[in-house]
């Protein structure tokens, strides 16, 4: 499996899936340091992409701005093997 197939795998998870056990970090006890694409939480519309601006802004990988994002987590890392 390929990084890609892990991450589309993750996003269309249901909520009691094992992939749903990702450490998920809430948004108002962290935010991200770096601007690298993370998943994200959003109320309301399940997981998707994104990445925490410089602007200090929630925005979507593909579609502009995300509102009400309430956790966030790092990709994890896929070993072949």
């Amino acid at each position: 499996m390929n990084r890609d197939d892990l991450i589309e795998q993750i996003v269309d998870a249901p909520e009691d899936h094992p992939l749903s056990l990702i450490e998920w970090i809430p948004v108002w006890e962290r935010l991200p340091e770096d601007q690298f694409i993370k998943l994200v939480r959003v109320k309301g519309s399940g997981i998707g992409l994104g990445f925490f601006a410089i602007d200090k802004t929630w925005q979507h990988v593909f579609f502009g701005s995300l509102d009400s994002v309430t956790h966030w987590s790092k990709i994890p890392e896929v070993h072949d093997g």
